[in-house]
């Protein structure tokens, strides 16, 4: 009954142009309309596998996520022919390894953003790793009517995000992200929002960073599936890292 009441009232707020809501409860109406706290209180872990593709350009690839509670994490982007890129976190260690680059361990900002996008219960538990939500504006988004609300992190820069007035679905988010080559601007679209074990999910989701647009159709979700411990094992890699007290692999010796 209270979600139904809310809903009523920001309907109403956005034809009458009244006071904006208050942006803690644009927040809680999306857990709302998209499954509700007790549906998100079960989860316990969740498992995703999606295609992706660069547009533009001929890479085209799978992308695998496996998260678990509280804050454990892997993820296993493939492009075929051009690189293999492994991500997780585990007992507060946020980490990256590639065919590439090798093994790194993420620190500061860059650590905590990955810390906070971990747990499967992120949505629900979204006090936790943000200090405020302030509905600064109303801003059309695909066509939609959005409330813009700016989320400001414990640790890094505010994002902006854009709930939908009609369905308090979020449709899209822009922030700073911090990379290995820097802090940059990094824009999400959502869309195509399916059930998920009583909870909605966007299956289609268009990112564009550095100049990049990358286009993510999910294919499979599953919640609460029994995910081996080992698929959250710190590489081998990352841990002789941790015990040497480095943040990265030394640059191979080139050859003679």
């Amino acid at each position: 009954m209270r979600s139904l009441v809310l809903v009523a009232a920001l309907s109403s707020l956005a034809l009458s142009g009244q006071d904006l809501p208050d942006g803690a409860e644009v927040v809680d109406r999306y857990l709302e309309a998209t499954g509700g706290a007790e549906a998100y209180a079960r989860v316990r872990t969740y498992r995703a596998v999606a295609t992706i593709e660069y547009v533009g350009k001929p890479l085209r690839g799978t992308l695998r996520v496996a998260q678990a509670m509280p804050d454990r994490s892997y993820t296993l982007m493939e492009l075929p022919g051009v690189d293999q890129v492994e991500s997780g976190t585990a007992d507060g260690v946020a980490w990256e390894r590639s065919k590439k680059r090798g093994a790194r361990i993420k620190t500061g900002v860059e650590r905590e953003q990955a810390l906070r996008e971990a747990s499967p219960q992120a949505r629900l538990r979204w006090r936790d790793y943000y200090q405020s939500a302030a509905c600064t504006g109303v801003e059309m988004v695909e066509g939609n009517p959005c409330f813009r609300v700016v989320m400001t992190p414990k640790e890094g820069k505010p994002e902006t995000r854009y709930y939908d007035q009609n369905t308090g679905l979020l449709l899209r988010v822009t922030r700073v992200i911090a990379t290995p080559m820097g802090e940059t601007v990094s824009e999400s679209r959502f869309s195509n929002y399916r059930p998920a074990d009583g909870i909605l999910t966007p299956h289609s989701l268009t990112q564009t960073i550095f100049n990049t647009v990358i286009s993510t159709q999910i294919q499979m979700v599953q919640v609460n599936a029994e995910i081996p411990e080992a698929q959250f094992v710190l590489p081998a890699e990352v841990k002789l890292l941790l015990e040497k007290g480095l943040t990265a692999a030394p640059p191979a010796r080139p050859k003679k």
